[in-house]
């Protein structure tokens, strides 16, 4: 008769067992937590509570006993009496005691007891198919956004514009000039015409 393994089977099945001279071990729900700076997420769970209380005391355990193991009242009650003293020695001896597959009783320095969960123990099957797990941090560029302006390319004038806009600035200039000084215009045209009538002759 394993009475470690007697009490993880009745707790499981009760969601709360008290131990005589020890305390009451619950099962509770745990919901759904997200840590927003480490992005871990961890499913909705059960988890395993103890209230220590040297005072606490019931008969689940004692019943169970005489039920399973078809013992008489004192027989059964003698059991866990014994269970519990011995649970007490490893707790003086080594600060623990581990229960089947649960978890461990510890013995804290004011003499009271916490109890520590096996991280592979899970009560039941409520919660299978959820799984933890880490998001990856969102990065953020320290840039800003920089908007760049298209420019359209510049069209090139062609050779013709540039010979017409050559030949109005001269006609312009010329015109100016003769406005202003007609004297010059009208010999620089009478030396022009001299030198064609030159050229005329010595080509005849």
């Amino acid at each position: 008769m394993d009475l470690n393994k007697e009490l993880v089977i009745l707790l499981v099945r009760h969601q709360k067992l008290t131990l005589n001279k020890i305390g009451t071990f619950s099962i509770v729900d745990e919901a759904a937590q997200i840590h927003p700076i480490n992005h871990t997420f961890l499913p909705p769970q059960k988890n395993i509570a103890f209230e220590y209380n040297t005072d606490a005391s019931d008969n689940i355990f004692r019943d169970h006993l005489i039920t399973s193991f078809s013992l008489a009242e004192v027989d059964a009650e003698n059991a866990i009496d014994e269970f519990v003293k011995n649970l007490i020695s490893n707790l003086d001896d080594s600060g623990k005691h581990f229960f089947d597959k649960m978890g461990s009783l510890i013995k804290n320095t004011d003499n009271t007891f916490v109890f520590e969960k096996d991280h592979d123990f899970v009560p039941d099957n409520s919660y299978f198919g959820l799984d933890s797990f880490v998001a990856p941090a969102i990065q953020r560029s320290k840039e800003g956004i920089k908007v760049v302006s298209e420019r359209k390319p510049r069209k090139k004038l062609k050779p013709v514009f540039i010979i017409l806009l050559l030949l109005l600035l001269f006609v312009t200039a010329g015109g100016i000039t003769y406005y202003f000084l007609p004297e010059v215009v009208n010999k620089s045209f009478l030396i022009a015409e001299s030198k064609i009538d030159d050229l005329t002759s010595k080509i005849k």
